[in-house]
């Protein structure tokens, strides 16, 4: 809240009360803004010390500057009238005319240096002519000499003023003048309405009312469509002259924007873009900024995907599931919505989540991408690549063994046994013998065991007869 006192007093006491200020934060009390800054000045004489040809300016006083150390920055940053002339003046005129409060003014805090202001006198002069009087006053510290002097007028300077003078006393015994600060406080005499450094704002009063000069804050509360402490931002949502037209519903954040150009400052809501938020996502794009991609397993010729979350929007490629499609399907299913079954020949049951083709092969007796197929014309076993035996009973005909492990369906030809008939009944590549003599099979071995009383049952079986008698499992 900003409040203005337009007393001519003196004010030694500030009280506020009410059932509103239970909590105080902060309580600023100003006499204004420096409005010498900056401002042209001009001096009587100027004292250019040898090779200083830039040394102790008028403008040096307003510069926001105060001497220390080196006495080279002293000529940099104060002034000094010359001392061949006679009592020095200093005047600072400002560019628009303003309402004083106070005075600071800073000596140069040397023993040179000191007594120079004792006794100087300060002059206000009006903005025209037609305002009769000055503002005048004369330093009363005779007996000691300050660095920084404080002026408050009082009664209030009423009128409008064009420009602070300075002068050394008329008793001074060297009639030179040296400032290191000039600062005069108060406000740009701006015309009702206007606010700013040079007037330059408008007020945005409630009901056209008058503002603070020096903040543009409204006694009476913004106009409609504004806020802030100048009243000069326009409040969410609204932009432009006055504030008189709605940002892009489409906005960021609190619908806020550019209050010149309406442009949105806070970027846009989800699955819009452009400094107005204006444009919808293009295809296969959403989020924020537009910079997300929908999912490449969205279903549909284009992707397509809500321009604000990224769900799919014509379902999922086959072996995907999710809204945005970014879920492959479980190990054993496949398919449009994952709703098909691998087949139970793939090996541990484990498929291609898009196609069903069996990832790790097939059980034996089973071939194709989806271990659908039994292995067929005389084949078995892993991926079909062994061959039945040759002495299984219709080998020619169809498929004659199982095609898992081999075994023979139909038996097996005749002179051969045993689960895949790979068993000669005459000739098993062994060696028969018997009493120490080989035999070329084992019907000859059995003939001659017979010769001499040996059960036709019981022979040696590649072993020497004195070891051990093994029973044959064919026929003999």
């Amino acid at each position: 809240m900003d409040i203005d006192c337009p007393t001519s007093d003196a004010v030694s006491c500030v009280q506020i009360s009410g059932l509103g200020v239970a909590v105080l934060c902060s309580l600023y009390i100003s006499g204004g803004r420096n409005v010498a800054l900056k401002q042209t000045a001009s001096q009587s004489s100027r004292y250019v010390p040898t090779s200083s040809e830039n040394a102790f300016k008028p403008e040096n006083a307003v510069d926001g500057k105060l001497p220390f150390g080196t006495i080279e920055n002293v000529k940099s940053t104060c002034t000094h009238t010359d001392t061949k002339e006679g009592r020095g003046w200093w005047a600072v005129n400002f560019s628009t005319a303003v309402n004083i409060t106070r005075f600071r003014v800073y000596n140069r805090d040397e023993v040179c240096c000191r007594r120079r202001l004792d006794n100087f006198r300060l002059t206000v002069h009006p903005e025209t002519d037609t305002i009769t009087g000055l503002y005048r006053y004369k330093d009363q510290h005779k007996e000691i000499s300050l660095n920084g002097h404080t002026v408050v007028p009082s009664p209030r300077i009423d009128f409008p003023a064009h420009q602070v003078r300075i002068d050394v006393a008329e008793e001074s015994e060297t009639g030179i003048l040296t400032l290191c600060e000039v600062e005069v406080f108060g406000d740009i005499n701006c015309p009702a309405g206007r606010f700013g450094l040079t007037c330059e704002r408008q007020c945005n009063c409630v009901n056209g009312g008058s503002c603070f000069v020096h903040s543009g804050g409204c006694p009476s509360g913004c106009a409609p469509g504004y806020t802030g402490e100048d009243c000069w931002e326009c409040e969410p949502g609204r932009y432009g002259e006055r504030c008189s037209q709605n940002c892009n519903a489409t906005c960021g954040a609190d619908n806020s924007c550019d209050h010149n150009s309406g442009a949105c400052s806070q970027g846009c809501k989800l699955g819009y873009s452009g400094n107005y938020c204006e444009s919808e996502c293009p295809d296969s794009t959403y989020g924020e900024g537009c910079t997300g991609k929908c999912s490449v397993t969205c279903g549909g010729s284009q992707n397509a995907c809500d321009r604000v979350n990224g769900t799919c929007l014509e379902g999922c490629n086959p072996g995907f599931v999710g809204e945005r499609c970014d879920l492959e399907c479980p190990p054993t299913t496949y398919g449009p919505e994952c709703l098909k079954n691998c087949s139970t020949t793939c090996k541990e049951k484990v498929c291609h989540h898009t196609d069903g083709s069996c990832v790790n092969g097939c059980e034996d007796g089973y071939w194709g991408w989806t271990c659908e197929s039994e292995c067929s014309n005389g084949t078995f076993g892993f991926l079909c690549e062994n061959r039945c035996s040759e002495n299984c009973k219709g080998h020619n005909n169809r498929s004659v063994c199982d095609p898992i492990g081999g075994a023979c369906i139909n038996g097996c030809k005749d002179g051969y046994w045993g689960g895949m008939c790979d068993s000669s009944t005459y000739k098993t590549g062994l060696s028969f013998s018997f009493n120490g003599r080989q035999y070329e099979d084992a019907f000859s071995l059995i003939s001659a065991a017979q010769t001499i009383g040996v059960a036709a049952g019981a022979v040696a079986f590649g072993l020497p007869m004195t070891a051990s008698l093994v029973l044959l499992s064919g026929p003999v």
